[in-house]
């Protein structure tokens, strides 16, 4: 049976016009789709524990590290550098687990009647045989608290089972010390555990609902949305070097790095204005950037909902979010064809411009071909503007209807119905540029379709930003060979490959997740 057959929608009665998704097996879909991965949060209690997110929620974020797989120390490069240095940040707690237990050295706590613990590690020990309720004891400090806690008794061979099925041709029992390092990370009230076995990373288990289990790329994504929440708008961090910028900075700059030609263009596009005395093509093009980062921060938004327990006002807000990321991707693809518009002196009202519209595209053939070719000639590219103005056209009708995905009875996401009169289309196009799987897009039974708003984001945001960095590596050329004596800038901000892949890391949109 393949993933159509699978999908159904079923409607019921749920406040505010939700409706129920039963789709068990859609968490399997997730991990495969895009990089970026959500927080798992605890809602099979009320209140709802373990949030991160949301009103008056303002607790540290509480990380394990897997010792045996991932290795942080003074000397680590790359990611593991990267990561060593969001551990260090205000609001991350962090401990550290060991098969062995912790190191003999580790500084330990002591407390009268409660025993020692080693400072910053999780300590594990198994209980007497047959013992029915509980099968492993844990002990853990964070240097203030010294806390402890066991494993119930069927948790550790309930989540071995789950991972030996994961791995395929490994028995249950193989699979238990892995089962131990998941349980006890789920023990201790991890928001993370930071793991690279084999079958461990993207575990979703109901023995552990409020872990959730990552490697380290998806980890650095993940602490950089939480500290983003926080006000910790970090680019990049290495060796004594920390890089921060305010939110509108910070937002700015992300668009910068999927846009090469943005600052020479902006300059560019300033002298043209004082050439010609027409302020309107400084602010035009200032206008398309602005908007671009606003996009990237309402997709933040969009994330931390994705993150959140799903409920009535998480719907509501996610909406409210989605839209606003809609209307601000459609405003830079506006406001760019607009300055195009100026610049190349198309025939024509200002208002008659815009790149879906037939005679517009016209005259922009005829005036600046190469500017239609960078547009038009790849398919791509035209069939992102149908999707993002079909969806963002939603607006101004009945807009996107939220949608509960269940499991085992259990809401675990909200996603949105896609328009009935526009669906088809919006599948068509969405299809000349990704597999529907890739833009978080599902077919049902009755021939709806429904989208995780969060994969959609990642999906439609770079998709748009190709096409618009086409047009401004055309316009920069353009640009140039009319003003040759204005020197290409290069922005420090960005300084150079190692600070911007930082950076794409801590938005979680690496070059992989924008193909």
């Amino acid at each position: 049976m393949n993933m159509t057959e699978r999908v159904t929608w079923i409607r019921s009665h749920v406040p505010m016009g939700i409706i129920a998704l039963q789709a068990g097996w859609l968490t399997f879909y997730w991990r495969t789709i895009v990089d970026m991965i959500r927080f798992r949060s605890t809602s099979n209690r009320n209140p709802a524990t373990r949030s991160l997110f949301g009103e008056g929620v303002s607790r540290d974020l509480i990380i394990v590290v897997d010792t045996e797989t991932v290795a942080l120390n003074s000397t680590a490069s790359g990611d593991l550098a990267l990561l060593t240095g969001l551990l260090e940040q205000d609001g991350v707690s962090t401990l550290r687990y060991a098969d062995g237990g912790p190191p003999s050295g580790a500084p330990r706590q002591d407390k009268e009647f409660f025993g020692s613990a080693a400072i910053g590690w999780i300590q594990v020990t198994p209980d007497e045989p047959g013992d029915v309720l509980r099968t492993h004891g844990v002990v853990w400090s964070d240097g203030t608290n010294l806390n402890e806690g066991a494993l119930a008794g069927d948790t550790v061979p309930a989540i071995a089972v789950q991972l030996a099925q994961r791995r395929g041709h490994e028995t249950s029992f193989e699979s238990t010390p892995d089962a131990v390092l998941v349980a006890a990370a789920d023990a201790v009230g991890a928001d993370i555990l930071i793991s690279e076995r084999r079958g461990v990373a993207g575990l979703d288990s109901q023995f552990a609902r409020g872990l959730t289990v990552s490697t380290v790329a998806d980890a650095i994504a993940l602490i950089g949305l939480f500290l983003r929440s926080r006000g910790n708008y970090l680019e990049a961090l290495a060796k004594g070097i920390t890089i921060k910028a305010s939110r509108t900075a910070f937002f700015e700059h992300s668009s910068a790095l999927f846009l090469p030609h943005s600052e020479e263009v902006t300059d560019l596009v300033r002298a043209v204005s004082v050439e010609r005395n027409e302020s309107a093509i400084r602010d035009l093009a200032a206008a398309s950037l602005r908007r671009m980062g606003r996009s990237l921060q309402r997709r933040d938004e969009v994330w931390r909902l994705a993150s959140q327990v799903p409920n009535a006002d998480v719907a509501e807000d996610m909406s409210s979010a989605l839209e606003a990321m809609l209307a601000a991707l459609m405003g830079a693809v506006d406001a760019t064809s607009r300055l195009i518009h100026v610049l190349y002196g198309l025939p024509g009202q200002l208002h008659t411009s815009g790149w879906q519209k037939k005679q517009w595209q016209k005259d922009l053939r005829q005036s600046t071909p190469t500017i239609w070719s960078a547009v038009f000639e790849p398919a791509s590219h035209p069939a992102s503007i149908d999707v993002l103005r079909l969806l963002r056209n939603t607006v101004h009708a009945e807009g996107l209807s939220a949608v509960d995905v269940r499991t085992s009875g259990r809401v675990v996401a909200t996603w949105f119905l896609l328009p009935l009169a526009d669906g088809e289309t919006i599948v068509r196009q969405a299809e000349m540029v990704a597999p529907l799987r890739a833009w978080g897009i599902f077919r049902s039974s009755d021939g709806s379709y429904a989208a995780d708003p969060a994969v959609l984001s990642d999906r439609l945001i770079p998709a748009i930003f190709r096409m618009l960095a086409a047009v401004q590596e055309v316009l920069a050329g353009d640009l140039r060979d009319g003003i040759p004596e204005v020197p290409v800038r290069q922005s420090p901000r960005l300084g150079g490959p190692a600070i911007a892949s930082s950076h794409l890391k801590l938005i979680g949109m690496t070059p992989r997740s924008t193909v």
